[in-house]
């Protein structure tokens, strides 16, 4: 045994490199590089979600509280012992300042965010 919790906590915050790989494998998304190619002007961000909050309208809050534009480039989403995990890509466009604003309270609401390297 190399983990111990309930299947939702193992899946959705390992603790040993072991399981951080096999779970990245089924709770992963690959964004092919012909997509990212075409995403010039704007960041590709990967959120994870995880929880209670999962389900809230995060994304049409932000482009209703800030001049943007949203994306969804890719999503997947698990139930686990009746709790979602879940990976969002989208692809966030407008001007500068407002963009690090949405991203700063996006990454208020979410289990994890990173910046895609649209290159990589």
């Amino acid at each position: 045994m190399i983990e111990e919790g309930s299947t939702y906590q193992i899946f959705s915050a390992p603790q040993q490199l072991v399981t951080r790989r096999f779970v990245s494998r089924n709770l992963s998304l690959s964004i092919p590089q012909e997509v990212k190619e075409h995403l010039t002007d704007g960041r590709l961000l990967e959120l994870r979600y995880q929880g209670e909050h999962t389900l809230d309208p995060l994304i049409s809050d932000m482009v209703q509280k800030w001049p943007i534009s949203i994306s969804i480039i890719h999503a997947k989403i698990e139930y686990i012992q009746q709790k979602a995990i879940g990976i969002l890509c989208i692809y966030l466009t407008g001007e500068e300042e407002a963009m690090q604003q949405a991203q700063d309270e996006i990454k208020k609401h979410v289990y994890q965010l990173r910046t895609v390297e649209k290159g990589a």
